[in-house]
């Protein structure tokens, strides 16, 4: 079972970016006039029931871990972002506060005349970065880039029986570190990305770009003059 994040879908020469789920694709096919492309991230459930309700060294709420529990499926795939995110956070602090070595925040202070910046963020970047953190999303890993290497796409579309009804199936499934497709950033064309996919012969068959809504680290600024500089993760690009 998987499940499906933003999507681009092509009708003719349509174009719609939504979240949608498997009633929605399937009530497309059922309202659309000619074919139907859809292109989604998804996200693998483990088949193992203690798999999903425990990944790593964490617990999982039954409501969420569960994929026949009505309430997972009704979701917004922001909030399982919105998850992750603390997942890997409250995950460094506990390998940062493992560390003697660490600068802990117990010297900050509110007290305006004596307050400083907070110099453990680059270390704790790099616990970050490290990743190896199961989430609601899969894998939690992050490139040189900031990006995650392990994002799982599907290519839906319509198909027709012999009595005349349409449905819908999966061409292909991918993961963007896969050898048999190639997923290019396109960052200055508003984060958007090409996908490309390849025959036998190694020669393009197809490609579409799309926008791309993934846990990510991004560098940000901050103060006048960009004195000091942090980290932050970015739920949604």
């Amino acid at each position: 079972m998987a499940r499906g994040q933003e999507a681009k879908a092509k009708k003719g020469d349509g174009i719609s970016l939504q979240e949608i789920n498997d009633v929605d694709v399937q009530e497309l096919v059922r309202r659309s006039i000619g074919r139907l492309t859809i292109i989604r991230q998804t996200f693998p459930v483990p088949q193992n029931i203690s798999q999903r309700c425990f990944r790593g060294n964490h617990r999982i709420s039954s409501s969420l871990c569960d994929p026949k529990d009505p309430f997972s499926q009704s979701m917004e795939i922001s909030n399982l972002y919105i998850y992750d995110t603390v997942l890997l956070l409250a995950n460094a602090f506990h390998k940062k506060l493992e560390d003697r070595k660490w600068h802990s925040m117990a010297s900050l202070t509110c007290i305006r005349k004596n307050s400083k910046p907070w110099q453990g963020g680059r270390s704790m970047l790099e616990t970050i970065k490290k990743g190896g953190v199961n989430g609601l999303t899969g894998e939690l890993e992050f490139a040189e880039n900031g990006g995650n290497p392990n994002v799982h796409f599907e290519i839906l579309g319509t198909n027709y029986g012999e009595d005349l009804g349409r449905g819908i199936r999966k061409f292909k499934s991918f993961v963007t570190n896969g050898g048999n497709m190639s997923l290019f950033a396109m960052n200055i064309l508003n984060f958007e990305q090409l996908l490309i996919w390849y025959g036998k012969n190694h020669m393009a068959l197809h490609s579409s770009r799309t926008k791309r809504k993934s846990l990510s680290l991004e560098r940000n600024g901050f103060g006048v003059g960009q004195r000091e500089q942090g980290f932050a993760q970015t739920i949604i690009r």
